[in-house]
Formats: C-alpha cells, structure tokens, sequence
C-alpha cells in the first residue's frame, strides 16, 4: 500500500546554472486574485477549526470527486494539483535536450561509488584536476577522490569529404529530399554517411539555438519590448509498430516564434524518446502509483496504463460546422474544456 500523500504536493528544487530554484506551482492562477502566486500550505491540519489551517484554500475535487484540486477562498477558482516533482524532471529533460547545459556542468566522476558521483566539474572545481589531453584535443580531468579519470568531450565533427557537403544534404532536407535521393544528388559515399551529416547538423543547431536560451536565461541578452509572439500547436501521427500494440500514437508539439524576426523561442512535444513505457509501469505499480492521484505519483509526469481511458481520451468531442459562427466555435470550445476533469490538459 502506497504512503500517505501530503495535502498539497510539496514544493521541488532544481539546480539550473548553478543557481537553486524551488518550484511551487499550486496555487490560485487567477491573475487579479489577492491568493495568486501564494502558495497552498502541504501540511495536513488538524480537524475542525484551528489556528494552522490554510486561510487561502480549501481541498476541492473535480470529475466526480476523483481528481483533488484547490478551491481558492477568495476567487473561488479550481487550479487543479500538479506535481512539482514531475514538473522539475521535466525542466531537467527538457533542459538537457535543448543543450541548454554546458558539457562541464554535465560531466563528472562517473563511478557510482564514489564520492564525487554526479558532482559536475563547473560546480565543484575543487574535486578534480587536470590530466593532460587526449589525441583528439579533448581535455582530460583526475577526480582526487578516487583517482578515476574523464574526458569533456568534443562536439560532433565530420570528415573532410563531408564538410563541404554538409549545406547541399541541409538544402535538400530542407526541400524534403528523401534519404536514398540526397545521398544520390550530394554524392554521398553510403547513407551512414548521410546520418552523420544529420548528426552534425542537429548538434550545431542545437549549440546555437541553446547559446541564444542560455543567454536570454542569464539576462545576457534581452527580447524588444515590442515583441510579437506566435504559437502554434502541431500533431503527427504514428502507426503502430508492433503486432502487440496496434494503438496509433498521437503526439503533439507546440511551437513559439517571434513573427517580425521568425526566431523559435521554443518547439517541444510530449515525448520522451528515453523513457521505456514497460519500465515505467512496471516500477509505478511496483510503489503504489495506480492507487494514488496522479498529482501525488512518481511518474506524473507519464501516462500509465488505463489513464488514457480514465481521462476520456476515446471521447469525441463534437464541435459545430463550418457554418456556425465563430463566437459559437469559441463557446463551444470553453464548454468542452470545462468538461474535462482538469481543465489545464489540453490534450
């Protein structure tokens, strides 16, 4: 049986560049609310009136009673719970996905057992010293505790026959050039060669774009104020790749760009290629998350197995047709959502 969960999820805490932030998102959401950004108290009260109950929320529910969610005394608005623990992974993966992390912020003693495990050498210079370099130029470092070496290692590089063919396999990409028809037109030895040209590609996009987010995070640089912001929302679908599991697979991706300079702020979709889904289900029920709110689960941040069905994935939604106006489109889409049992999820 799973532990007793705390009233509200407590807060979380992340290491971004150096620098300790504690994340608390359950809260009332309401703008012009006196309670907005207060944080809800996570400790349980006594019963009945006392002095240490919570003056700015109450425990509410939606969906029947299922899903727990604030209730805001003063706004009476429902922000329903989340996981500020899962919501922290998130920003770590996400972080490390975006190449947002330098590579000394990331690298350390990799031995597990000791003592400077996971102590990255930008955060603890003292624990390590440098060891020479290596062929390739990569700077090799000594950890003092146990005397095990490392290496920062060196971005993606290329040969020399494929440097100049790196802006013609781009372009023909860019055109939607299949993979057999690039290597053909760029005279590409083989299709390994076209996969390591991609790689190249992907790593110096992702330096530059994690340059520009570094810099904008650090306050190095600055948006114009009379910034115009797009979003936009995109779904692909995907077969099924097994006998075992014919489900098609929608993910969905939303996208940020500046229309005058046409610059992504952020594309992200809800996807982690590094998650095994039998893993994940198989350690969840292993400590009790299918009998607990999912604000209050180790994997949150995860669908497990029947919440899709839970959360009425398979309903339709009908909206109305193309001759309806748009206020009653927009109407429509309001009564929708607030059907859901958490009215955040936009999925």
């Amino acid at each position: 049986m799973p532990a007793a969960h705390p009233r509200v999820p407590i807060p979380a805490t992340t290491n971004l560049f150096g620098v300790e932030r504690t994340i608390q998102v359950n809260h009332c959401r309401v703008t012009g609310c006196a309670n907005f950004a207060v944080p809800a108290r996570h400790q349980k009260s006594k019963p009945g009136p006392s002095d240490d109950r919570d003056k700015a929320y109450k425990i509410h529910s939606t969906n029947k009673g299922r899903i727990p969610s604030l209730r805001c005394k003063e706004c009476l608005d429902n922000p329903p719970l989340k996981s500020n623990e899962s919501i922290v992974k998130e920003i770590e993966r996400l972080s490390a996905h975006d190449g947002l992390w330098r590579r000394e912020e990331t690298t350390g003693c990799r031995k597990s057992t000791c003592e400077n495990h996971q102590r990255p050498l930008a955060f603890h210079p003292k624990c390590y010293r440098k060891n020479g370099k290596r062929s390739d130029g990569g700077q090799q470092y000594l950890c003092k505790s146990c005397g095990s070496s490392f290496v920062i290692s060196n971005p993606i590089r290329l040969h020399r026959d494929n440097q100049a063919r790196a802006v013609d396999v781009l372009s023909r990409i860019a055109n939607k050039s299949p993979v057999r028809g690039t290597a053909r037109g760029a005279r590409l030895v083989s299709t390994q060669a076209y996969y390591q040209i991609v790689d190249f590609i992907v790593s110096r996009c992702r330096d530059y774009s994690s340059a520009i987010d570094r810099a904008l995070l650090e306050g190095r640089l600055s948006l114009p104020a009379d910034i115009n912001v797009e979003s936009d929302a995109q779904e692909y679908t995907l077969n099924w790749t097994s006998r075992m599991d014919r489900r098609n697979v929608v993910l969905q991706s939303y996208c940020t760009t500046d229309s005058k300079t046409r610059f992504i702020l952020g594309l992200h979709a809800n996807f982690d290629g590094q998650a095994d889904p039998f893993i994940v289900n198989t350690d969840a029920a292993r400590c009790g998350d299918m009998e607990l709110p999912e604000a209050f689960r180790k994997y949150a941040h995860y669908w497990l197995v029947g919440d899709d069905i839970d959360a009425g994935r398979t309903k339709s939604f009908k909206y109305t047709d193309a001759r309806s106006t748009l206020l009653e489109q927009i109407q429509v889409l309001y009564s929708n959502a607030a059907s859901r049992k958490d009215v955040e999820n936009i999925e």
